[in-house]
């Protein structure tokens, strides 16, 4: 298990998600930002756990490693030509979730800028997760593709539940899976990464690969949310 508690926040990525694109931001939103971002912080006892498994099919309709079986088109194109398999999960902890709740009653605002900021940190303990374990790999000779979640193209979002029941996220950092296959608490993730012998491309995964892209307002504005 490892554990990675994020530093100061990206606000540029904050602003992003909160619907900001170059204009001026008020004084006061600023000040927001950096209140909500310093309460998240101090709110955040983030968890991250995985395990490495070997990949023992690869087919043009799914993943077989280990007892483990991933069904689509998409995931077998994200982990073509690696031999392994990283399953992670990650959390920002229960006491985020608390604090979300918390700030929804009394003020909208503060409300969608606590939750821009709690999304952020969370993608921030991730990206720090897998750039420490492709550091890791390299030194081996080994190469790491980038994160794929169950909901992302024809993964299914149900795999969340198989991920988790394999990890046993529930004992190890209070991660569980509702029965409409959303993570609890809700400011977590759980991915699938690739371990090849030959190197491999790093990207996120497409905007034709994501499950929200029928609401997505950085779409809707002609952008990407991972530029």
């Amino acid at each position: 298990m490892i554990k990675t508690q994020p530093g100061e926040l990206n606000k540029t990525e904050v602003l992003r998600l909160l619907g900001y694109r170059g204009q001026e931001v008020p004084a006061e939103i600023n000040a927001r930002i950096d209140e909500c971002a310093r309460q998240i912080i101090s709110a955040a006892a983030p968890k991250v756990i995985y395990k490495q498994i070997k990949i023992t099919e690869i087919s043009e309709t799914g993943v077989c490693a280990e007892g483990v079986n991933f069904s689509g088109r998409d995931i077998s194109h994200h982990l073509d030509g690696c031999g392994q398999a990283v399953l992670m999960a990650a959390t920002l902890g229960s006491d985020v979730e608390k604090l979300l709740m918390r700030s929804g009653v009394s003020d909208m605002t503060n409300a969608l800028i606590m939750d821009a900021c709690a999304t952020e940190a969370i993608e921030e303990v991730c990206d720090a997760f897998e750039n420490a374990l492709r550091d890791e790999l390299r030194a081996q000779g080994l190469y790491l593709t980038g994160r794929f979640s169950p909901g992302y193209g024809d993964l299914p979002i149900e795999m969340q539940g198989e991920l988790c029941t394999f990890l046993d996220t529930p004992r190890k950092i209070g991660l569980t899976v509702s029965r409409s296959s959303m993570l609890n608490p809700g400011k977590s993730v759980t991915a699938i990464l690739g371990i090849s012998e030959k190197p491999v491309r790093i990207s996120a995964a497409g905007c034709d690969a994501c499950s929200k892209k029928a609401d997505c307002a950085f779409r809707r504005e002609g952008e990407k949310c991972n530029e």
